[in-house]
């Protein structure tokens, strides 16, 4: 039998892209997964039209064609995450199937994922773990392809599906890349002619996990409430002499940045949050004093980004970097009340 596969994803006020998303791992060549389906506390009628949707799945609004036909119903299991300590899967109960895991309060991708791959790790003890944004479409061969991958090159830890845009399907979103020393990412533009290949950085949108990986440097840093988790877990592959890669054939179509732009109404709100969890980021991998040279390179960097890129005036510009520079000297997680508060100082 092929290998179980535990997939995690989370779900917050967007039915319609976890439906997609479903429709299109229901699909799939490879049949031996369970998804674990996390709510972060949706404040919209989101889980409901999931399940509706589940119990009684029909067409979907997509620019993409399903590998197969649905079932006339997906099975799922639903509780509070506080429920799942007593949970036990009995011997009939089919492992494909979605595990619906709601969680007390909105927890932030790194925290949601955890609490999913502890679930997993618990229930299934998977060998593989595949970490997927629900804002995607997966090709129906992609699954098969990420894990025949795994099996055939046991000298990678990580691997990472190809990823494109879901509206621009044959152009590349994310296809690996590399760390540069001062800690920006390059990403390569074009895919090698193989059908894997070695990356340095890793997108968390698309991201399979070998169970002894996780065993051996832990779960996502949860520091992190929205983003830069995946490039946390790249430096500290590195720093452990691990090695990952891209599967060029296992294709993922991703709608880009959903998330982000519910968390922010101004654009620039976006560059503050990414600055704060890099200078955080790099904080625990520079040398101190590299650190500090780099804090002030950089900022000097995001005020030309905001003046040109985002169109902000000098002011505002200014007052953003202020306020970058106050926190990012003495902040130990990026969270939630603490951009508030920021958000609050902008207005």
């Amino acid at each position: 039998m092929k290998p179980h596969c535990s997939i995690i994803a989370i779900n917050w006020n967007s039915a319609r892209d976890t439906i997609e998303f479903v429709a299109s791992l229901w699909s799939q060549n490879y049949e031996n997964f369970s998804l674990i389906l996390l709510d972060n506390d949706s404040t919209d009628d989101s889980l409901s039209k999931i399940k509706a949707w589940m119990k009684a799945p029909g067409r979907i609004p997509s620019g993409f064609e399903l590998g197969k036909a649905l079932p006339e119903r997906i099975p799922f299991v639903e509780m509070e995450w506080q429920e799942t300590d007593s949970f036990v899967l009995s011997e009939n109960e089919p492992l494909r199937q979605v595990f619906l895991l709601k969680n007390e309060r909105n927890l932030g991708f790194a925290k949601a994922v955890n609490r999913g791959l502890e679930f997993a790790r618990k229930q299934f003890g998977s060998p593989y773990y595949f970490l997927l944004n629900n804002d995607i479409f997966i090709d129906a061969s992609a699954l098969e392809k990420i894990i025949a991958a795994a099996e055939t090159n046991p000298e990678f830890d990580v691997l990472q599906s190809a990823i494109y845009y879901y509206d621009a399907p044959e152009r590349i979103w994310n296809a690996g890349g590399r760390i540069l020393p001062w800690g920006q990412t390059r990403y390569f533009r074009k895919m090698p002619q193989r059908k894997i290949y070695r990356t340095y950085s890793i997108s968390g949108c698309a991201l399979l996990l070998r169970k002894q990986t996780i065993d051996t440097l832990g779960l996502l840093d949860e520091r992190f409430f929205h983003g830069e988790e995946d490039l946390e877990y790249a430096l500290r592959l590195k720093k452990n002499g691990r090695k990952c890669a891209v599967v060029a054939d296992s294709r993922i179509y991703h709608k880009v940045s959903v998330g982000a732009n519910k968390q922010w109404a101004r654009k620039s709100g976006r560059l503050i949050n990414a600055a704060l969890n890099r200078f955080l980021n790099m904080k625990t991998y520079f040398p101190a004093w590299f650190w500090k040279i780099w804090r002030v390179i950089t900022l000097f960097y995001y005020f030309l980004l905001l003046l040109i890129l985002y169109r902000e005036s000098l002011r505002d510009s200014w007052k953003i970097i202020r306020l970058i520079y106050h926190y990012s000297g003495r902040i130990s997680a990026v969270t939630p009340q603490l951009l508030q508060e920021i958000r609050d100082k902008l207005k």
